[in-house]
């Protein structure tokens, strides 16, 4: 009996010892995935992500002698060996390999330049940016006792500017003045009241526009011709304020508004001088018409604060195609202020936060058929527009365009917009390149924002 007992219990120790080997040759899995563990008997392994620290932020260098060459260039260099840099400016985006030399971006004019670096194994290092002026703003000839409301340059390179004023420089000139690059002159007695908008025709003779009766003592209606040696009523002008001038392929000039009538006649807003008499477009509009632009065989293309032109729903803006008012894909949600024709694109600026639809702030492109958003658009009213040198500006009430500070001009060379320098510290309101190459910024502002300089009314944007 006893031999059986030990022979039962054997065959259970042993049956026992199989289950419990069974059992443990399952893998078990920890809750992190960092280190695995397997009770093969056979093996064990270990596996683990370490992060050995985290890159150096990159450094910029300017080199001697950029400014002086007018062609500013910088070397980017990251701290830490073996480490990739990469950077994105207005010129230039790439990456160097690791151990390569220094980075080195050169910039034509101004810039803001970003980059960060990074190592297998490392965390990113941070992002650091640069802003980079080669040009800088200067003042013109003692600036003027007030505020500046529009620019335009002459086929000799001089500048006229318009607005609120008396004096420029030391120089008397009543709300209009000439700037020959070196000194300001007055313009034959000029106006008894503001202007607002100035423009050239083919053959040179400059239209200015405003809110006058009067210029150099001649009889003019809110509109005026300057020949270069005296000033021409037209007709008997308009009957307000006029805000905007534009001139088509044969020399007609269109004149926007808060006008109802021209050369006696009604003329909602909007009006044509064809150089002997006024005509109306249409019906015109149902509101002040502030901005225009011809847009070559597109026409006519106006912006201001008007719901319908020609009795048709545009929402403030319209093309007019020699015979009938047309919306633009529906419109904005607000004001236009300025408009620039270009390369067959429409630039529009003004007070709006929707264009055809879309979330589009205060600046918006205009292909034919469609609106699209501008470099991230801006915070604030957009006044002025211009395109140089492959650069697009803009100017305006803004402290931000892009997300980016500019201080009430910007430029956009690439997909957003950058500063001007430190801008300005008060509204800009005219654009103009001079005949010197240059960029000329008129307003109310009186020093760039940093108030290292005094600008007061007019500025402009130039080499070093």
């Amino acid at each position: 009996m006893r031999q059986k007992f030990f022979i039962v219990l054997a065959f259970c120790l042993t049956l026992l010892l199989i289950l419990i080997n069974s059992g443990c040759e399952e893998s078990i899995e920890l809750p992190t995935t960092t280190t695995i563990y397997t009770t093969s008997t056979t093996t064990t392994t270990t596996t683990s992500t370490t992060v050995l620290g985290q890159v150096a932020a990159p450094v910029f260098t300017v080199l001697p002698g950029s400014y002086e060459a007018y062609s500013l260039k910088i070397t980017i260099e990251c701290p830490t060996p073996g480490s990739a840099i990469h950077y994105s400016s207005l010129t230039a985006t790439g990456a160097t390999s690791p151990d390569a030399a220094a980075t080195s971006v050169t910039i034509s004019r101004s810039s803001l330049v970003s980059a960060y670096a990074t190592k297998p194994g490392y965390q990113t290092s941070p992002t650091v940016t640069g802003s980079f002026d080669l040009w800088s703003w200067q003042g013109v000839g003692g600036g003027i006792n007030g505020s500046v409301r529009a620019l335009a340059v002459d086929n000799t390179g001089s500048l006229y500017a318009g607005g609120y004023f008396s004096l420029a420089g030391q120089t008397p000139a009543a709300y209009i003045a000439r700037w020959d690059g070196s000194n300001w002159h007055d313009v034959g007695g000029g106006l008894d009241g503001p202007v607002f908008c100035l423009a050239f025709d083919p053959v040179g003779n400059l239209y200015v526009g405003g809110t006058f009766s009067s210029a150099g003592g001649v009889p003019a209606n809110n509109i005026a011709r300057w020949t270069g040696s005296a000033w021409e009523a037209l007709g008997t002008g308009v009957d307000d304020i006029v805000y905007a001038l534009a001139f088509d392929n044969a020399g007609n000039l269109y004149v926007g508004g808060n006008f109802l009538n021209a050369g006696g006649a009604s003329a909602n807003y909007i009006a044509k001088w064809n150089g002997a008499a006024w005509s109306a477009l249409g019906i015109g509009a149902s509101n002040t018409v502030r901005a225009l632009a011809w847009g070559a065989s597109n026409g006519l293309y106006a912006g201001g604060d008007f719901l319908t032109a020609g009795g048709a729903t545009v929402n403030y803006i319209a093309r007019w195609n020699g015979t009938a008012w047309s919306d633009l894909a529906g419109g904005m949600n607000n004001g236009v202020f300025a408009l620039l024709y270009c390369n067959g694109t429409l630039y529009a600026g003004g007070a709006f936060d929707d264009a055809g639809g879309y979330y589009i702030e205060r600046i918006a492109a205009w292909d034919g058929s469609n609106w699209t958003e501008v470099g991230g658009g801006a915070d604030a009213d957009v006044y002025a527009l211009i395109q140089w040198d492959g650069m697009l500006y803009i100017a305006g009430l803004f402290d931000n365009a892009g997300n980016i500070e500019t201080n009430h001009v910007a430029q956009l060379g690439g997909d957003w917009w950058e500063p001007v320098g430190p801008g300005m510290n008060a509204n800009a309101a005219a654009l103009a390149v001079g005949g010197d190459g240059l960029v000329y910024l008129g307003g109310v502002f009186n020093q760039t924002k940093d108030s290292m300089l005094a600008v007061p009314g007019i500025a402009r944007w130039g080499k070093r």
